[in-house]
C-alpha cells in the first residue's frame, strides 16, 4: 500500500510546491529512491513508473535561465536538454526578430556541488543527455544587449593601421551558427603580421588574443566565448575558424565592392598569401583576375599570369627580399615578390616557384654585356699583328657565317693567344685558344649562342664547336704558307701536330723539311722564343742531310726541333725505301744508305729489294748493303766502272785469288755509291788486277853507245776536282762563304719583285759566329739566267755568278741595314777569292 501511495504523493508535491523536489529535501530523497528502486514481484511497474516519470518531467520542477520555471521535457532539443549556468536578466527578442531556440525554456543548472544531482535527475526524468549551453546564451544576450543600446558595441577604430573596418552582423547575415560563435562587433584590415582579436565584457575591453587568421585583421567581439587568460589562439581552434570565415567574407566584401583597387601593399600582399593558402576567395569567379601579386617592376598581375608564366617558361621566378627591383632580361617574364610561406604554396600547386636571386644577378650582367659599345671592325690590333707570324683572311663559306683574322703567333711574342668572338659586332668576350700552335683570332660569328651572361659563346653549341674547327683550320693555313714545299726533292714532310706526337713532342712545332740533294750537314733554320737558330750539332740530328724550317713554341733550351728532326728524317727514310724498290734513284738511295749507317732505319723496314747496281757478280740490296755497314761482311773490295767495263766480270771474279772470299762493291760515281763508300770507310778498299806476266827474255844483241839522257818533262799536277752544288742557291751559298759572310741561301719558290730577302728575327749587324739566313728567290729574272747557263754549260756561267754574289752582297746591305764598310770588305774578300792561285 504504501508503494502504491508514492506515486500520488509525489504528485501532490507537484501541485502544491514543485522546487521543493528539485532541492535537497525528504521529497526530493523520495522521488529519488522510486525512480531508482527496482519493481516489486505483482507491481504493474514498468507502465506505471513511465507515466509518473512523464508526468514529472513535464512537471515545473526546474527554474529556467529566462526567469521562470519548466519541466526538463520542456528543455528537450531533439536529442538533447538545454542547460545553462547563465544568470541574469534574459532579453527577448526585439519585435520582427524571429526567435532564438534558446529562447525556449532552457533550465537553470548552478555550478557547484548539486549539479551533478541535478543533471542526474534530468537524464532520469528525460531518460536524455544535456547540452550545456551557457556560452551561446551569453553570446545571445551580449549582441541583444548592444543591440538595444544597453552597452558599447565593440569596437576596433582605435587599433594602429586599421582599414576597411565593416561590423560583423553585416557580414554574418543570416548565418546563425557565425553570428552566435562570434557576437556583435567589428572587424578590419591591418597592416601588421598577425591578426589580433579584441575581447570585451559588458562593452569593456578586457584582453587581445593573437589569431592564426589570415589576411591579418583586427576583429572586436562581445564574446564570453574567449578566456581572458588566454594570449593565442591557433588556427584549428572553433573560434579561430569562425574568425577565419569572417575574413574571407570581409574580403569578398571588398572584391564585391570594387574597393580592391583600395588595398595597400602590405594589404595585397596578406591577401594574396591568403588566397595561396587556400583559406580566402576560394571558388570565387574574380579570384583569378585580381592583381595581388607584386612584381620587381614595382606593377601587380594577378593569380592568372603567375599560371602564365608557369605555363610560358616552366617555371615561376619569385625573390623573398621586398624591397628587390632587379628586372629581368626577358620581357615577357615577371618576378614576383613571394614570402617563403607563398613559395611552399606555390610548389605545392605545382607552379615550380624559383628563387630568381642567383637568375637576376646573371641578367644584370647580360645588360651590361649587352650594353657595351659595338665594335667597328673585326681585325687585330697593332700591337697583335706585330705578334704575328701570318694572317688568314675568314669570309662567311657556306652554312658557316663567320669573317675574321686568324694569326698564328711568333715563338715568345706578348701577345696574348685566344679567340675574341663576336655576334654581329656585339662582343662575347675572349676565349681559350682553340688551335694546337698559339693563335691569335678575331672572329665575328652572327649565328653562334651567347651563353647565359653574353659574356661568352654557349661552348655547347654546335656552331660554336663549327667555329672553332674553322679557326684551326686557318691558322694551319696560314702556318703552311711560312713554309712552301719545294719540288724535286726525294722527300718531304709537313710538321704538324700529329708529328709532334709522333715523336713524342710536348710543345708546338711546325714548318716543313724535306731530303737534301746532298749528303751532309743539316741546314735547317729553326724559329723559336729565343730567335733564329740552327739545329744543334751536339744533338742525335748532327748528321741528318735536311733542309727547311721549323717554329718551335719554346725557349731554345728545348731539343724538340731536333727530336722532330730525327722523327721526320726516319719517316721520309721508310718512304724513300718503298720508293727504291720501284725504281733506282741514286740520290734516293745515298739517303736510304746514310739512314742505315746512322741508324735510323733497319732493313728490315724496308722492302725486299736485290737492284740495285752496286755489286758483283750480281746486284745487291739493302740487307746486303746493311751487313756491310754492320762490318759482319769484313773487307768490301771497291771496283770502279771503268775496272768493270775493261775486265770481263768472269775473270775478276776468277783473278781475285784470295780477294774472291770478300764482297764487291761496284763504285759507279753516283751520290749512292760515294755515300756508301764513306761509311764503309777502311772497309772499302780498291782491287787492283794481278800484273801480267812478264815475256822470255830475248838474247842480248851487242852492246850500243849510250845516248845521253833525254830530259822527261814532267806534267803538270792536275787539280782534284770538287763537288760543285747542285743548285744556285748553294753555288752563291759557297761564294759567299768564301768572300768572309757565314750565310746560307734558302730557294724560296714563288715569283717575287726583290730577288734577295733577309731570314725572319735576325739580329743587325750579325755578330761573329751567326749565320746569316738568306733567302733567295728562284723565279726572279736574274737568278733564273744564272741557272740556264750552268745547266748549259756556257763558259760565262761562273762569271755571271760572281755577278749575282757581288749583288747579292750588295742587296744584303740595303736589306739589313749593314755599314758600307761591311760591303767593302765582302766584295775585296769576293775578289781575292778569285785572284788568289789555286
Amino acid at each position: 500500500l504504501v508503494i502504491a501511495a508514492v506515486p500520488n504523493l509525489l504528485a501532490a508535491v507537484v501541485e502544491d510546491e514543485p522546487a521543493v523536489l528539485s532541492k535537497d529535501s525528504d521529497a526530493r530523497r523520495l522521488l529519488d529512491w522510486w525512480l531508482e528502486r527496482p519493481p516489486v514481484d505483482g507491481e504493474d511497474g514498468a507502465e506505471e513508473r513511465a507515466d509518473v516519470s512523464e508526468e514529472l518531467g513535464r512537471a515545473p520542477l526546474f527554474e529556467t535561465i529566462q526567469g521562470d520555471r519548466a519541466g526538463a521535457l520542456d528543455a528537450l532539443r531533439r536529442t538533447k536538454v538545454y542547460i545553462a549556468s547563465y544568470v541574469g536578466m534574459w532579453i527577448g527578442p526585439d519585435d520582427g526578430e524571429p526567435p532564438h531556440s534558446l529562447d525556449r525554456a532552457v533550465l537553470h543548472v548552478a555550478e557547484g556541488a548539486s549539479r551533478p544531482r541535478q543533471l542526474e535527475l534530468i537524464k532520469r526524468l528525460t531518460g536524455r543527455s544535456v547540452s550545456d549551453v551557457t556560452r551561446a546564451a551569453e553570446q545571445l544576450q551580449a549582441r541583444r544587449r548592444v543591440a538595444r543600446g544597453l552597452v558599447p558595441k565593440p569596437t576596433v577604430h582605435h587599433f594602429p593601421g586599421v582599414a576597411h573596418v565593416h561590423d560583423i552582423s553585416a557580414l554574418v547575415g543570416k548565418d546563425r551558427k557565425l553570428r552566435a560563435a562570434l557576437g556583435p562587433g567589428e572587424i578590419g584590415l591591418i597592416d601588421a603580421s598577425r591578426s589580433v582579436a579584441l575581447v570585451f565584457r559588458d562593452g569593456v575591453r578586457v584582453t587581445s588574443v593573437a589569431l592564426e587568421v589570415l589576411p591579418p585583421i583586427v576583429v572586436a567581439v562581445e564574446s564570453t566565448n574567449i578566456s581572458s587568460r588566454r594570449k593565442k589562439l591557433r588556427s584549428d581552434s572553433a573560434i579561430a575558424r569562425r574568425v577565419q570565415e569572417l575574413a574571407d567574407r570581409l574580403v569578398r566584401r571588398l572584391v564585391d565592392g570594387g574597393k580592391a583597387a583600395l588595398l595597400t601593399a602590405t594589404q595585397k600582399r596578406k591577401i594574396a598569401s591568403a588566397m595561396l593558402a587556400g583559406v580566402v576567395l576560394a571558388d570565387h569567379d574574380s579570384a583569378d583576375d585580381l592583381p595581388l601579386f607584386e612584381t620587381t617592376a614595382g606593377d601587380w598581375r594577378s593569380m592568372a599570369a603567375v599560371r602564365g608564366q608557369h605555363k610560358r617558361f616552366g617555371d615561376v621566378w619569385s625573390v623573398f627580399d621586398l624591397r628587390c627591383t632587379d628586372l629581368p632580361v626577358h620581357a615577357r617574364r615577371h618576378v614576383f615578390r613571394l614570402s617563403a610561406e607563398d613559395g611552399e604554396c606555390l610548389a605545392e600547386a605545382k607552379l615550380s616557384p624559383v628563387d630568381a636571386t642567383e637568375e637576376l644577378r646573371l641578367d644584370a650582367a647580360v645588360r651590361r654585356n649587352r650594353s657595351r659599345p659595338r665594335l667597328e671592325s673585326i681585325g687585330l690590333s697593332p700591337q697583335e699583328e706585330q705578334g704575328a707570324l701570318s694572317l688568314e683572311e675568314l669570309s662567311p663559306n657556306g652554312a658557316l657565317e663567320m669573317r675574321g683574322v686568324v694569326a698564328p703567333l711568333i715563338p715568345g711574342t706578348p701577345a696574348v693567344a685566344g679567340l675574341r668572338l663576336s655576334r654581329g659586332h656585339v662582343l662575347l668576350g675572349e676565349h681559350e685558344d682553340p688551335c694546337d700552335w698559339p693563335t691569335r683570332a678575331v672572329i665575328d660569328a652572327p649565328g653562334v649562342s651567347p651563353n647565359r651572361t653574353w659574356s661568352g659563346a654557349d661552348k655547347d653549341n654546335a656552331l660554336f664547336v663549327s667555329v672553332c674547327e674553322g679557326v684551326r683550320g686557318a691558322s694551319e693555313r696560314a702556318l703552311d704558307r711560312l713554309v712552301p714545299l719545294p719540288s724535286g726533292v726525294p722527300a718531304v714532310q709537313r710538321i704538324r701536330k700529329t708529328s709532334c706526337d709522333a715523336a713524342g713532342v710536348d710543345v708546338a712545332v711546325r714548318g716543313a723539311l724535306w731530303a737534301a740533294p746532298t749528303i751532309g750537314p743539316p741546314e735547317v733554320r729553326v724559329v723559336d722564343a729565343d730567335g733564329l737558330r740552327e739545329l744543334r750539332v751536339d744533338s742525335a740530328a748532327a748528321d741528318l742531310p735536311l733542309r727547311g724550317t721549323l717554329y718551335v713554341d719554346a725557349p731554345a733550351s728545348s731539343d724538340a726541333a731536333e727530336k722532330i728532326a730525327v722523327d721526320a728524317y726516319r719517316g721520309m727514310l721508310h718512304g724513300m725505301g718503298r720508293r727504291l724498290a720501284k725504281a733506282w734513284h741514286p740520290l734516293v738511295a745515298a739517303h736510304v744508305i746514310h739512314g742505315l749507317a746512322l741508324g735510323l732505319i733497319h732493313t728490315g723496314e724496308l722492302p725486299a729489294d736485290d737492284n740495285w747496281p752496286l755489286g758483283l757478280p750480281e746486284p745487291i740490296g739493302p740487307e746486303t748493303v746493311g751487313a756491310w755497314l754492320s762490318g759482319a761482311a769484313g773487307v768490301v773490295w771497291v771496283v770502279t766502272r771503268v775496272q768493270v767495263e775493261r775486265v770481263e766480270r768472269a775473270f775478276v771474279v776468277r783473278s781475285g785469288g784470295p780477294n774472291s772470299d770478300h764482297p764487291w762493291f761496284v763504285d759507279d760515281g753516283s751520290i749512292a755509291a760515294r755515300t756508301l763508300r764513306q761509311h764503309l770507310g777502311a772497309r772499302a778498299r780498291p782491287w787492283l788486277p794481278a800484273p801480267a806476266p812478264a815475256p822470255a827474255p830475248a838474247p842480248a844483241p851487242a852492246p850500243a853507245p849510250i845516248p845521253a839522257p833525254v830530259p822527261v818533262p814532267v806534267p803538270a799536277p792536275v787539280p782534284v776536282p770538287v763537288p760543285v752544288p747542285a743548285t744556285v742557291a748553294d753555288r752563291l751559298g759557297c761564294l759567299l762563304r768564301e768572300a768572309g759572310i757565314s750565310a746560307t741561301v734558302f730557294p724560296v719558290a714563288g715569283k717575287r719583285r726583290r730577288m734577295v730577302r733577309r731570314g725572319t728575327d735576325y739580329l743587325q749587324p750579325p755578330p761573329a759566329g751567326v749565320i746569316v739566313p738568306i733567302e733567295l728567290a728562284e723565279k726572279h729574272p736574274l737568278v733564273r739566267a744564272v741557272a740556264e747557263a750552268l745547266d748549259a754549260g756556257d763558259p760565262r756561267a761562273e762569271a755571271a755568278l760572281d755577278l749575282l754574289a757581288a749583288r747579292v752582297i750588295g742587296a744584303l746591305r740595303r736589306v739589313q741595314d749593314l755599314p758600307g764598310g761591311y760591303e767593302l770588305d765582302a766584295l775585296i774578300g769576293l775578289l781575292a777569292a778569285r785572284l788568289d792561285p789555286p
